[in-house]
């Protein structure tokens, strides 16, 4: 799996974006001493900078244009901790600490941050490396 760099990503946004739907999002289920260090990293880079990245493409116009929406998809597991989901609950408590952190500030320059909490339904986790369908 590959994500855009943000100089891919920047040249393909206009400057028209108004909305932006962060919403990318692997599953580890396991006990973190069986994870290795490899697949810890890349929930991390796809969950949170899966979002940081594209939100730092689009604030500049978003800041000239002074308006614009941003909603980070997150799950219960960015807010309570949940036993053989360390990692992952590591990597969505980051999605929502950026997006607690970063809203404050947008406000003044009229962009709405908002996350959105799911709950884990119909998406692909992986059990000690076995997809779990």
């Amino acid at each position: 799996m590959s994500l855009l760099g943000l100089k891919e990503l920047t040249t393909w946004i206009n400057t028209d974006f108004f909305l932006l739907v962060n919403n990318a999002g692997i599953g580890v289920i396991c006990p973190l001493e069986c994870i290795p260090i490899h697949m810890a990293q890349e929930m991390m880079d796809i969950n949170f900078f899966g979002t940081l990245r594209p939100t730092k493409a689009v604030l500049p116009s978003m800041k000239a244009r002074q308006s614009g929406h941003i909603i980070n998809c997150s799950s219960e597991g960015g807010i309570i901790g949940v036993p053989f989901w360390e990692a992952y609950s590591a990597s969505k408590f980051a999605v929502e600490g950026l997006t607690e952190s970063l809203a404050p500030m947008l406000r003044q320059f009229n962009i709405r941050l908002a996350g959105s909490l799911f709950k884990a339904k119909n998406c692909n986790y992986y059990c000690c490396g076995t997809s779990l369908e």
